[in-house]
């Protein structure tokens, strides 16, 4: 491909002549500039501190009321689950259902998503304690 560069004043013309190689060349190019530039002001960022997070003096205690709101809630879904499970019990007795069939001391196997694989897990006793512990905590 040819590119002609013709000028009002001056006289003379300049031509250029591209090919694939040039474009592709100069397309790099560009690419690098950018690339570098960009680690540059990523660099003086870092380097200056700017954007760093600044803890205000409340957010502590912010923290930790909201954290203590979750505990509560957490506390009344067992509770309720606990009363859940005595209506089972209950339920299952009424409706004649086998002791052996549906266990109410048996923990319960937790659900785990097929697509997210190998999960954290914690057991309810478990919950139980990290929430005991944050309640005290405060």
């Amino acid at each position: 491909m040819q590119i002609i560069v013709l000028h009002p004043r001056l006289p003379r013309v300049r031509h250029f002549t591209l090919s694939r190689g040039k474009i592709f060349a100069v397309i790099v190019l560009l690419c690098l500039v950018v690339a570098l530039v960009s680690s540059v002001l990523t660099w003086i960022v870092a380097r200056t501190g700017i954007g760093a997070p600044v803890r205000a003096p409340g957010d502590d205690a912010y923290l930790r009321a909201n954290l203590n709101v979750l505990v509560a809630r957490v506390g009344e879904i067992q509770a309720r689950m606990v009363r859940l499970d005595a209506l089972g019990e209950r339920v299952s007795g009424l409706a004649g259902i086998a002791p052996k069939e549906f266990d109410f001391q048996q923990a319960a196997r937790p659900w785990r998503p097929r697509a997210l694989g190998a999960v954290a897990h914690l057991e309810p006793a478990g919950v139980a304690t990290r929430a005991g512990e944050s309640v005290q905590a405060g």
